[in-house]
């Protein structure tokens, strides 16, 4: 192996390897860890399999690389070498992880292993792939084929997928990427603008599904599943329209496609989830009614969606969904700093729904 592995830096933690293994550098093949005893012995092992030795003039990166060992016959030509950016990321990898899977289950222990592999082959062909991006002479050798170069990343994002597939075993890499399934356009309108503020830690993405009260197992089946399979914990906000429980939401929950405790339900909406003298501002600031707000708030009954209130009551044909939920995302992330320590807030529908977000897809 490469003197420049300072594999030192690694105590030696014991480990039952039995029926552990690594990927060969290829994923053909499964070498057996049966032979190693230690953390030590299995990272000395992956730098011998997993790191290929290589030239570093070939490199485009090479004339400022720190790990570069220039041939004392050719200052133009570098010595064969193992990957130091490699070497040195599987150190800190297994220096700074294997404390927490030394003991675990084998179940739990191969994931960890599998990811060591798959981020080992990201920062390999990261760092071949940016010499070849700022590589003139190596694009101008390529001519007219040099624009795949660009195309190639997608197999490092492959890696990463995988690497992340793994990861999702193991509760200590915090991985898992959040997904939330929105019942319509004017949520997911309001949570990414609330994403405007890092006040909210809203690090999650978005997805309408555009149930409008009418999710469907069929329709959501397939996305459900290749999220998860993908390492994403996937959410889901639906609407109950003022019955007890949605009939299909309660199939998606039995058929395992989601937790119970990943779903929020609003009593009817979201927008009669909205705080109301806060709704009624909007409404009236931006010309859809006119009338007091002891008027509007006298003659609602809560006993039907607030959409189905004004459009009923004032001269408003199709509720303006849209322009509400811009408008409220603007209004809370200008007075952010009042309604995050305002107990009242979060005990409203709306408050409820953002705490829920905030709790699940929290990152430290």
């Amino acid at each position: 192996m490469d003197k420049s592995a300072d594999t030192d830096k690694v105590k030696s933690l014991a480990i039952n390897c039995r029926d552990l293994y690594i990927f060969d550098i290829n994923e053909m093949n499964k070498i057996s860890l049966n032979k190693c005893e230690n953390e030590k012995h299995i990272l000395e092992l992956m730098i011998e399999e997993w790191i290929p030795y290589f030239e570093c003039h070939k490199c485009g990166k090479w004339d400022y690389c720190k790990y570069v060992q220039v041939n004392s016959a050719n200052s133009n030509r570098a010595v064969d070498i193992k990957c130091g950016v490699a070497i040195d990321f599987l150190t800190n990898y297994m220096k700074n992880t294997f404390n927490k899977v030394h003991k675990l289950e084998t179940a739990k222990v191969q994931p960890y292993l599998n990811t060591a592999y798959y981020l080992t082959q990201f920062v390999l062909y990261s760092e071949w792939q940016i010499g070849k991006f700022i590589n003139d002479d190596y694009q101008e050798y390529l001519g007219s084929y040099a624009p795949m170069i660009f195309g190639q990343t997608k197999r490092i994002r492959e890696f990463l997928d995988k690497a992340h597939q793994e990861m999702k075993e193991l509760d200590f890499f915090y991985s898992n990427q959040s997904i939330l399934f929105v019942e319509g356009n004017s949520e997911k309108i309001f949570l990414e603008g609330m994403k405007k503020t890092n006040l909210t830690n809203f690090d999650i993405l978005i997805e309408n599904y555009a149930g409008e009260g009418r999710i469907k197992y069929s329709k959501v089946e397939h996305h459900f599943k290749s999220y998860k399979s993908r390492g994403y914990a996937v959410y889901l906000q639906t609407d109950l329209d003022g019955k007890n429980e949605n009939s299909n939401t309660q199939r998606i929950i039995s058929n395992g496609l989601i937790d119970k405790e990943n779903i929020f339900a609003f009593k009817f909406d979201f927008e009669t989830a909205i705080p109301i003298k806060l709704l009624y501002t909007l409404l009236s600031q931006n010309n859809f009614i006119e009338d007091s707000f002891e008027n509007f708030n006298k003659n609602y009954k809560r006993d039907i969606s607030i959409v189905k209130y004004v459009e009923a009551n004032y001269s408003v044909s199709s509720f303006p969904k849209v322009v509400i939920a811009e408008k409220l995302a603007e209004r809370m992330v200008e007075d952010k700093y009042k309604w995050l320590d305002n107990k009242i807030f979060f005990e409203t529908e709306l408050g409820k729904f953002m705490q829920f977000i905030q709790r699940k897809v929290f990152t430290p």
